[in-house]
């Protein structure tokens, strides 16, 4: 009778194989960050600086730092160059050969492209020093964990994709990455096209202005209303149009009334014609996602934020903060709004709402306040140095 032996070392190898493929992925590092009004702030040192406070960005293809910060680094040797933002162009420097560190890694060699003045993002109560992006996602996998708050550095060559997701694929331009997205339902007709995979945008959803423009988007979203102000770097003021689109499928998932700007810009990303638009933070952490660059894929899993609604504008003014210890100071209103249908007239100062003082209210909390529909809040406010106070029935405006 003849014996069929198996060789040892095929034995060792397909066991070896095995073992290979089901080994975990290596954590190099957990980055804890805060998610405050939809944006993702990270703490990071740049040529041993001390903690400084980063927006994590994957629509910045450099590193981005202000005007304050880059005087503290007393960088040399810079060189002029144009940045382009959300709405338009501004000039920078660049400084070549610094140093980021996070927790316990290095990340050397990097281009510092310094603006020539601070950063204004209204949202934030503190002062932001940068915004990074690339510059971490080209060097590791980097996971996305809206679940713990953190962001998880993994090595490209022992990366096991087990476990993290349905795969899809992605295409990068100019050290950006885009995704294809399957159906857009606007009216009574259906879009696709690339998006612009953004961290760093806080609107939802935004449509690029010649995609607006080409098939008269604004004309077949039913309710909306017009936003003037300063947006992203550049500082540039520009119109938008905010509306609510019924449903969109990312990500094999369909995702539904979503607050949505309509962009009008004629200069910046929001005007670029290769893509239709920016998909932002708002729908990115319904999901939790895993980037690698090295292969131009991603993996997606949806999370514990995944059928939460989205926060809807219901009352109607616009605010800045101005003055020592930033008076919340009322700048305008949205046509017919609840706000601008209530007593409240521009430039009064808004100092409590529900008995609660606003400059105790971070800006996330007061946006939750706001979005109430069907809510009746009561609002204290100073007008010609005398307060007074009003109830408002808060009414979402789209």
């Amino acid at each position: 009778m003849s014996k069929n032996y198996i060789p040892l070392f095929f034995i060792c190898s397909v066991i070896l194989s095995c073992s290979a493929q089901l080994k975990e992925s290596k954590l190099i590092e957990v980055i804890p960050f805060e998610l405050i009004d939809d944006t993702i702030l990270i703490k990071l040192s740049v040529n041993n600086s001390g903690d400084a406070l980063f927006i994590f960005d994957t629509g910045a293809g450099g590193t981005l730092i202000s005007k304050s910060f880059g005087e503290k680094l007393n960088l040399k040797n810079g060189f002029p160059s144009i940045n382009t933002g959300a709405s338009g162009i501004h000039k920078v420097d660049i400084y070549h050969g610094n140093t980021i560190t996070i927790g316990d890694t290095r990340i050397k060699n990097i281009p510092l492209i310094k603006d020539r003045k601070d950063f204004t993002f209204r949202s934030f109560q503190r002062t932001i020093d940068g915004i990074v992006g690339y510059d971490i996602l080209s060097k590791y996998v980097t996971k996305i964990n809206y679940r713990k708050k953190q962001l998880e550095l993994y090595g490209f060559n022992n990366f096991n994709k087990s476990g993290f997701g349905k795969r899809y694929a992605f295409t990068m331009m100019q050290n950006i990455p885009f995704i294809f997205l399957d159906s857009i339902q606007i009216g009574k007709g259906f879009y696709s096209g690339k998006l612009l995979i953004d961290t760093g945008a806080q609107p939802n959803l935004i449509f690029n202005a010649p995609f607006v423009k080409e098939h008269k988007i604004n004309k077949k979203v039913g309710t909306s209303f017009t936003v003037t102000g300063p947006v992203g770097t550049s500082n540039t003021k520009t119109t938008s149009i905010i509306c609510k689109i019924p449903v969109i499928t990312i990500f094999q998932s369909k995702i539904t009334q979503i607050p949505t700007v309509l962009a009008t810009s004629k200069k910046g990303a929001q005007n670029n014609r290769n893509y239709i638009g920016i998909i932002g933070n708002g729908i990115l952490k319904k999901f939790d996602i895993t980037l690698n660059y090295s292969k131009k894929e991603l993996f997606v899993k949806p999370n514990q934020l995944f059928n939460q609604p989205f926060k809807m504008n219901c009352f109607g003014a616009f605010f800045i903060k101005e003055g020592i210890g930033k008076r919340l100071i009322i700048k305008g209103f949205v046509n017919n709004s609840p706000a601008q249908l209530s007593s409240l007239k521009i430039g009064d100062e808004i100092l409590e709402i529900n008995d609660i003082p606003v400059l105790s209210i971070s800006s996330s909390a007061l946006r939750s306040i706001l979005s109430q529909n069907g809510n009746e809040i009561t609002i204290k406010y100073k007008r010609d140095k005398e307060t007074h106070k009003t109830k408002i029935k808060l009414k979402s405006l789209i």
